[in-house]
């Protein structure tokens, strides 16, 4: 469950977080729809957005919240890992038709439909269509940009840049293949070559696929990009699935 409102607390009265969820609640209840609420669980990743995840310790309001889904007849569950995660497995499995959520991590962990705002909804079809961003783009865009797992990405690479590479290059289904088709030792070796294709890209631009050239971006490659460890997050989440 994403913290979607921020109150005035000196004018809010009391308890006025919880007062906000149960206005959600109400409107949730007068539509034509099951609410299945997902938290966050212990084997969540344990650093998000640069900060230390306390994974055993439950939000303030977790409690108060759970009584309110309740008392309104829906239902929750606790998640292995990150609630994004099973909630995109969820209707990938089809147990849920759509994810409500603020967080569009939420594609690269595989969902299909996501809804905002009870209003606005998102289909990975539909973005396909649009953008021609395949789900191995959406993964590589938030590798370069930086997502929950990794706030910085590639230093210097903006939403632009990464929609470049990942819409005009194969760097995105190469990798693509290579996670889903490769055990870790050749990972690890192909992943090297990768590397190079990726920075030779950035820094020469021989196709003129890019606006222009990124020779500082193409320094910022490392051996360790992309980690193991966000890619595990994106590819391999904890979820009820795994």
């Amino acid at each position: 469950v994403c913290p979607v409102f921020r109150h005035n607390h000196a004018n809010a009265g009391q308890n006025p977080e919880l007062r906000a969820l149960l206005g959600k609640l109400g409107c949730l209840v007068r539509l034509p729809v099951l609410p299945h609420f997902v938290f966050d669980g212990a084997d969540r990743p344990k650093v998000k957005r640069g900060k230390t995840v306390e994974r055993n310790v439950p939000h303030y309001l977790t409690n108060g919240f759970c009584s309110l889904i309740k008392a309104f007849g829906f239902t929750y569950l606790w998640a292995p890992g990150e609630a994004e995660a099973e909630l995109a497995a969820m209707n990938k499995y089809t147990v849920v038709d759509a994810v409500m959520t603020n967080d569009s991590d939420a594609f690269v962990f595989g969902t299909r439909r996501l809804v905002r705002q009870l209003v606005k909804v998102y289909t990975v079809g539909r973005i396909q269509e649009k953008t021609g961003l395949s789900n191995d783009a959406l993964l590589l865009i938030a590798l370069v940009r930086g997502g929950d797992y990794d706030t910085v990405g590639l230093k210097g690479a903006g939403i632009e840049l990464a929609y470049e590479i990942a819409s005009h290059t194969s760097l995105a289904e190469k990798l693509g293949a290579m996670i889903r088709g490769e055990s870790f030792d050749r990972f690890a070796d192909s992943l090297a070559g990768w590397r190079n294709e990726f920075r030779e890209v950035l820094s020469l631009n021989r196709l003129g696929v890019l606006s222009r050239r990124h020779p500082h971006v193409a320094s910022d490659i490392s051996e360790a990009f992309p980690s193991f460890n966000v890619l595990r997050s994106y590819v391999s989440p904890q979820t009820s699935w795994s």
